[in-house]
């Protein structure tokens, strides 16, 4: 029973969700977020507080809410004793801005998502 109240309460926020996304941004799909952003220093001084080292860089495209794509290098830290990490976009002007952060990270060996799971027909 609890299971089809859950169901009955969650279907609606879903519906809800996308019907005021889709007026926010009409003809498409979209997020539109805020980002912290500080000079790279500063913002590399929070990271250094978490202990997170960097894992993985290159260089990552954003979106401005105009839509215009903006790019700059992309860091992305973890502290793997303690799980967390963040993800960071570095522009030309010297800012850094945290595209995420969060906890419990940890490497992935599984099937990929779009791979076939085994007994799977199709």
């Amino acid at each position: 029973m609890k299971k089809i109240l859950s169901l009955l309460l969650f279907v609606p926020m879903i519906a809800w969700a996308q019907d005021n996304n889709q007026q926010q941004m009409p003809g498409s799909l979209g997020l539109t977020t805020v980002a912290p952003c500080d000079p790279v220093p500063k913002m590399f001084g929070v990271i250094e507080k978490y202990r997170e080292g960097l894992l993985f860089s290159g260089t990552g495209m954003t979106f401005l809410p105009n839509r215009r794509p903006v790019t700059g290098g992309l860091f992305i830290f973890v502290n793997q004793d303690k799980g967390t990490f963040s993800v960071v976009q570095v522009f030309n002007d010297g800012v850094a801005c945290m595209l995420a952060n969060g906890r419990d990270f940890e490497p992935y060996g599984g099937v990929q998502p779009w791979e076939k799971k085994q007994g799977e027909d199709g």
